[in-house]
């Protein structure tokens, strides 16, 4: 179950993002969704920002003081870079292919 968990920190984001960076080449409207995915970036990480100056939420190895899957610096685990990223990048493809922006928010949901 470590190993699993291992692989989804560490890989799965970026089979989110090569799958939204291979269906953003083939599609024809390429600079649309260029564009709608870094206003969405932008957007979605500017909230977080905000979020995060009122509300701090430490990660759950630094409260439970045990030792991290993976080697990581603590800071606000709220909102997760990693989760926000990866629904993002899920709901810009999702925008322009719904099964396949489905597949990529089941995927980031794990």
């Amino acid at each position: 179950m470590t190993a699993v968990l291992i692989f989804c920190a560490q890989y799965l984001i970026w089979g989110i993002v090569g799958a939204a960076a291979l269906f953003g080449i083939l599609s024809p409207h390429r600079a649309r969704l260029a564009f709608e995915a870094a206003v969405a970036g932008l957007g979605a990480r500017l909230v977080a920002r905000f979020v995060s100056l009122f509300y701090y939420h430490p990660q759950p190895f630094f409260a439970d003081g045990t030792e991290p899957l993976i080697p990581k610096a603590i800071d606000n685990a709220f909102p997760s870079d990693h989760t926000l990223i990866a629904v993002v990048v899920a709901l810009v493809v999702w925008r322009h292919n719904r099964p396949l922006g489905t597949v990529l928010l089941v995927v980031a949901a794990a």
